[in-house]
């Protein structure tokens, strides 16, 4: 399955572990397929942007032997989490990266208000601190397990 978007591209296979090497291989005949669609449209594909990650659960993951992928002639690592449209996720799906990158975005814009909040009204520096923070439900939950 391919998925473009203004300037990123996705693609996706599905796949049984015992068929990763086929997976791999049609991967690479496909990244050949989009890098002529590219080139023919005065666009490159950079290899040094290009992501391959596995996902899966940790039972299934340990069970693949494939950690590099060949992409236009340039070998490209396995990585084990990747930035997709500002969410960091892993190759198990879960978000404890994202949730402590996010809070840690939080922590610095309100340590960024620690000079001015006292010349701020009450009802202004927490509508700040919310505005700032982008803090909703899941978030804070997510922040405060964290």
């Amino acid at each position: 399955m391919l998925h473009q978007y203004a300037d990123d591209c996705q693609i996706y296979i599905a796949m049984p572990v015992s068929d990763a090497s086929p997976a791999v291989i049609r991967l690479q005949k496909c990244l050949c397929q989009v890098n002529a669609w590219m080139s023919s449209s005065r666009l490159r594909l950079n290899h040094k942007k290009t992501e391959v990650m596995w996902l899966g659960s940790r039972q299934r993951l340990d069970k693949l032997s494939v950690q590099q992928v060949t992409v236009v002639s340039s070998p490209v690592t396995v990585s084990s989490h990747a930035r997709n449209l500002g969410v960091i996720i892993d190759s198990q799906l879960s978000m404890p990266g994202h949730v402590n990158a996010l809070c840690q975005s939080c922590y610095y814009q309100l340590r960024q208000l620690r000079p001015v909040i006292r010349s701020l009204w009450r009802t202004s520096s927490g509508h700040w601190c919310r505005r700032l923070c982008r803090a909703d439900w899941t978030t804070a939950t997510h922040c405060s397990s964290a």
